[in-house]
């Protein structure tokens, strides 16, 4: 991830001359379906300004989750919402899955 940031800042400065680099970096390059729901109630697919935005989103939908299940527990820390962006983007393709490999109790 950080190569593919510095490719980022490095283009941004060659094709975007009037953009500031350090702001394109500072945004996080995430988008998702959970955050902004469309004119009809349907999820838009749009990208994330700030990571506090997400974990608030994801805070909001854990406590939801919560309230009608056993309560999970989950550290939301920046790896953990950035793959939770990856998995959701996989569950709302038709068809989709994924295999996630970890370590038990992690």
């Amino acid at each position: 991830v950080p190569a593919f940031n510095k490719m980022r800042v490095t283009a941004t400065k060659k094709y975007f001359e009037d953009q500031d680099p350090e702001a394109v970096e500072a945004r996080p390059l995430l988008y998702t379906s959970f955050l902004t729901r469309g004119p009809d109630d349907s999820p838009v697919y749009t990208g994330v300004d700030t990571y506090e935005k997400l974990r608030g989103a994801l805070d909001e939908r854990l406590a939801e989750y919560n309230e009608g299940n056993p309560v999970m527990n989950l550290v939301l820390f920046q790896q953990a919402m950035d793959h939770v962006t990856r998995i959701a983007r996989i569950i709302d393709l038709p068809a989709g899955n994924a295999m996630l490999v970890g370590v038990g109790g992690s």
